[in-house]
Order: structure tokens, then C-alpha cells, then sequence
């Protein structure tokens, strides 16, 4: 299947998903939601748009952990937790995808701006529940690393 048609389709579902969540049609969020994440998946396996076929193994779990979040915060009310869990998954699925191949990696600028910009939602999502802080001091640091390992790659 061609990458320029699936794309197209990723930016249609994607662009339904945004107006319907805003427009509140929840019948089409349950659709777009997770059909723009199958989408992304399917140019994921496309063998063309990884070299490395590690990195296309990861990236694909990753996407696979991604949608499954995306799935559970449509029921945001009882499946919370487990979208955040699910999503944590898959960032550490990304985190070894993009240190495959060159290693872990850390630009010390970059890392400490993202030190930084960490302590700074930390300290703002402090007046979430307790129940929450520790999940995101956990989830914070998992981000930071995936992005310095995108940013390295």
C-alpha cells in the first residue's frame, strides 16, 4: 500500500477525531481515535520506512502500547490508569528503538533543559491528586528519556 495514501487517510482521521472531540460526537472519537493509531501502525510495517529491522520491531510495539492507551482514555473515567500504564509501555518500547543501533545517548544542554521543563510540570501537576504524583514522577522521567533518545538519534 502506498505511504502518501495512508498518510493522507492518518491526516483525515486525525482531523475527524480533533473536531469530534470538540464537537462532542463521541460515536466518532471511538472510531477516529484509535483508527488514526492503526493507520500510523500500518506505514509502521511498511518495510520500506525502517532500515533497521529492530527499530521497526520496537517502533511497532511502541505504536501497538500507544493505541491501546489511546483505547483506554476513551473511557477516561475507569480506564485511566491503564491508559497512562499502557502508554508508559510504549514509551519505553521508543526509548530502546531510538538508542538501537547507536546506543544511549545524552546531549548535556538538551538534557538539562529537559531537567528543567520535567521539574516544571512536576511541580505544577503537584496540585493533582496524591494518588497521581507518583505515577507521574514515575511517567515524567520515562518522557524526558524518550525525548533526549529522539533527540540523540
Amino acid at each position: 500500500m502506498n505511504i502518501y495514501f495512508l498518510s493522507t487517510f492518518v491526516l483525515l482521521s486525525a482531523i475527524c477525531h480533533i473536531h469530534d472531540e470538540y464537537a462532542g460526537v463521541k460515536a466518532r472519537v471511538y472510531i477516529c481515535k484509535p483508527l488514526t493509531m492503526a493507520l500510523i501502525i500500518l506505514i509502521a510495517i511498511i518495510p520500506s520506512v525502517a532500515t533497521r529491522v529492530w527499530y521497526q520491531y520496537l517502533i511497532v510495539a511502541g505504536l501497538l502500547f500507544s493505541l491501546t492507551g489511546d483505547i483506554f482514555l476513551i473511557f477516561p473515567e475507569t480506564r485511566f490508569t491503564a491508559g497512562l500504564f499502557s502508554f508508559l509501555i510504549g514509551y519505553i518500547f521508543y526509548i530502546f528503538a531510538f538508542s538501537s543501533g547507536y546506543g544511549f545517548g545524552c546531549d548535556l544542554w538538551f538534557s538539562a533543559l529537559l531537567l528543567i521543563f520535567g521539574i516544571s510540570i512536576y511541580r505544577y501537576i503537584s496540585a493533582y491528586p496524591a494518588k497521581m504524583k507518583l505515577p507521574f514522577a514515575l511517567y515524567i522521567p520515562v518522557i524526558l528519556s524518550m525525548g533526549t533518545q529522539a533527540f540523540h538519534q
